[in-house]
C-alpha cells in the first residue's frame, strides 16, 4: 500500500494533492489531507551513528514499562528503510526517528513528555500536545509503535489480548459516541484510530493530538504501510508553547462535527454557527 493514512471516517474518498506540498497523513481511502507521499526505493540514504545515541535516549519518557532495546531500535529504522512510502524527510533522517522514538507504550499517555512537546490541557477541548521548545521545519517529534490493530469484527477479541494497564488507557481515551446506543469501546477506537484499510491502528500517544485545518495544522504524519509505526514530524516552525495539531482530512467544520463532535476552532476553517448545529441535530436524530 502506498498510501500515508489518516484518523477512522467512514465513507468519504477524497483526491490528493501532489507529494511536493508535504506528505500529511489525514485522510482514508486515497490517501491524506496534504498528499500521497512518492514511491521511494528501499535503496535510500542511511544515516550512519544511530546505535551512538542509544545510551543517552529516552531518559526523560516518563512510565515506559519495559526498557527498550536495541533490537527494538534496529526494527523502526528497518521499517523505515524498507518501505516504500516512506517520506524523504524521514527516511534521511534515522537519527531523529531514533531520537523521537517511544520504546514501549506510556501508561499514562495523557501526561507524556519528551524533548520535543508534552500533552496537557488544551483550548480545544480535552488534552493536547504543546511544543516545549521551538520547533523547525521537518523535525521529527515522534515516533510510536501500534499499542494495537484492529478491526470492527475482531476489536473486542484484540483488547482482551491487552495488558491490564495498557487495556486501561485505552479506555481513557476520548470517545464520541456517533449514536447516542454506541458501544463504548467501538466508539473509542473510531475516535482514536488512523486507518490503514483494511484495519486500523491505535497508538497511545499520537492519539492525543488534536485536529487543525490547512493551513493552521503544524504537524505532518507517515504511517509505516503495516501501521506498525506512526512518525510525526514538523510542517512549520513553531514557538515554543504553541499546540501541534494534525489535520484528521480535508473535512468541512461540519463533517468534523459528525465524526468526531466537536465544533473547530482552529483559525484555518469558517467555524460551524449554532443554526448550522441546530440543524444538523434535526436531520441527524428527526427532532
Amino acid at each position: 500500500m502506498l498510501l500515508l493514512h489518516s484518523r477512522h471516517v467512514p465513507q468519504i474518498t477524497l483526491t490528493c494533492h501532489s507529494a511536493g506540498q508535504g506528505s500529511e497523513g489525514g485522510y482514508k481511502e486515497t490517501g491524506n489531507g496534504w498528499g500521497r507521499a512518492k514511491a521511494i526505493s528501499p535503496k535510500g540514504p542511511f544515516l550512519p551513528n544511530v546505535a551512538s545515541k542509544r545510551r543517552r535516549l529516552f531518559a526523560h519518557i516518563p512510565d515506559i514499562t519495559s526498557k527498550h532495546s536495541d533490537s527494538d531500535e534496529d526494527s523502526v529504522c528497518s521499517i523505515v528503510k524498507v518501505s516504500l512510502s516512506t517520506p524523504d524527510i524521514v527516511r534521511e533522517n534515522l537519527d531523529g526517528v531514533i531520537n523521537a522514538f517511544v520504546p514501549s507504550h506510556p501508561t499514562k499517555p495523557e501526561e507524556y513528555s519528551n524533548e520535543f512537546f508534552e500533552i496537557k490541557e488544551s483550548r480545544f477541548g480535552g488534552r493536547g500536545a504543546f511544543a516545549k521548545k521551538d520547533l523547525k521545519e521537518g523535525e521529527i517529534i515522534l515516533a510510536e509503535r501500534a499499542l494495537f490493530k484492529s478491526s470492527k469484527t475482531a476489536l473486542y477479541d484484540d483488547l482482551e489480548k491487552l495488558k491490564p494497564e495498557h487495556r486501561a488507557a485505552y479506555n481513557r481515551l476520548h470517545a464520541f459516541r456517533r449514536m447516542p446506543n454506541a458501544d463504548l469501546s467501538w466508539s473509542i477506537f473510531i475516535t482514536n484510530s488512523f486507518d490503514i484499510k483494511p484495519q486500523s491502528c491505535v497508538y497511545l500517544v499520537a492519539a492525543r493530538f488534536n485536529h487543525a485545518c490547512r493551513p493552521a495544522n503544524s504537524v505532518t504524519y507517515w504511517i509505516s504501510d503495516t501501521g506498525s509505526l506512526i512518525v510525526f514530524y514538523m510542517s512549520k516552525d513553531v514557538e515554543a508553547g504553541t499546540e501541534l495539531c494534525i489535520s484528521y482530512g480535508l473535512l468541512s467544520p461540519l463533517e468534523l462535527y459528525t465524526y468526531w463532535g466537536f465544533r473547530c476552532a482552529c483559525g484555518g476553517c469558517t467555524p460551524l454557527t449554532d443554526a448550522e448545529i441546530t440543524q444538523w441535530r434535526r436531520e441527524r436524530y428527526r427532532c
